[in-house]
């Protein structure tokens, strides 16, 4: 079911009925010395399948004498139960279009302002909202495993999967995929921009891991929030990590190789056999399973911990 894309400002413009798929992405670190979060580079991807025709996107363009490479928007994006997303200080960058038939697909890459005061307002979720209940089995009546996390104003959040790697300190970083609802992830990490990072914690069948604790290093730390929905759910989970730190992460890439990136991903979608964000929470098949319209999937990713306790791996 398709999402709504609208420019809250200036003026008001239906963009598209038509969003099918969005990406959020920004990356963080924790600074070595004041132990503060430093938000970094953000960015915004919309895909937009319609009728062919003129691209709706332009119209981002109308009623402005600035420049349009200089110019930044303030977006929202709903869903069918008008829940919004809000975003502000974004500025489309680059644009893909193909044409199939009678039909016109469009990718669109938007940054968010690198201004310090603008950082902590790039992404509003609190009329964000969605229904999710924890599930307690599998579909196919195995063994359950159950996998939460915790983080500031994120309390016990059902995790579709979790991916940790050690080194000789320890563990050294994890990734975790959760439902995208109410006190996100991405909400959360944003708004504790040059804060402290609070503790986390990883529960595996009600074995906790908390970071940080004892004289483990709390700095050093590099991480990014991601946040899909439709064609980007296809992101494969094999080489995951080091795929998405190589071409995103480090934020130096520029804007056209971060579109050809998310080019590959929206156009080779579906993905029928490997295991994707969108399959994971599925243990009797590696066949797509469709997700929810109003439940995004939402990424944290952090490295450099060196925690010398290991995260709870359990397989029954």
């Amino acid at each position: 079911m398709p999402y709504e894309l609208v420019q809250t400002g200036p003026g008001s413009v239906n963009v598209t009925k038509n969003l099918e798929s969005f990406w959020f992405f920004y990356n963080f670190n924790v600074d070595e010395g004041t132990k503060k979060v430093e938000i970094k580079r953000g960015f915004f991807a919309a895909y937009i399948c319609q009728k062919s025709g003129k691209p709706f996107i332009e119209s981002l363009y109308k009623d402005s004498n600035e420049n349009k490479e200089d110019l930044y928007r303030k977006l929202e994006i709903s869903n069918v139960g008008k829940q919004k997303i809000s975003i502000d200080h974004a500025r489309l960058v680059d644009s893909r279009f193909s044409q199939f038939s009678n039909e016109v697909s469009q990718l669109h890459l938007f940054d968010f302002s690198d201004e310090n005061e603008h950082k902590t307002k790039w992404i509003d979720t609190n009329s964000w909202s969605p229904k999710f209940k924890n599930p307690t089995k599998n579909d196919d009546g195995k063994y359950f495993l159950k996998q939460t996390l915790s983080l500031g104003q994120v309390k016990d959040r059902y995790i579709y999967w979790l991916a940790t790697q050690a080194n000789s300190n320890g563990t050294e970083r994890f990734m975790t995929a959760v439902p995208f609802v109410a006190n996100s992830i991405m909400g959360t990490v944003l708004a504790l921009h040059q804060q402290d990072l609070p503790k986390i914690q990883i529960s595996v069948d009600e074995k906790a891991w908390s970071y940080p604790s004892g004289q483990e290093l709390s700095g050093a730390i590099n991480g990014f929030v991601m946040v899909t929905e439709g064609a980007f759910k296809s992101i494969a989970l094999s080489g995951y990590m080091d795929n998405l730190l190589q071409e995103m992460a480090t934020s130096n890439k520029p804007s056209k190789e971060i579109l050809a990136y998310l080019s590959e991903i929206v156009h080779g979608y579906p993905t029928p056999i490997a295991r994707t964000l969108n399959t994971a929470p599925r243990t009797d098949s590696s066949a797509i399973v469709p997700s929810d319209p109003e439940l995004p999937i939402e990424v944290l990713y952090m490295e450099g911990l060196n925690s010398t306790n290991p995260v709870e791996m359990i397989i029954k």
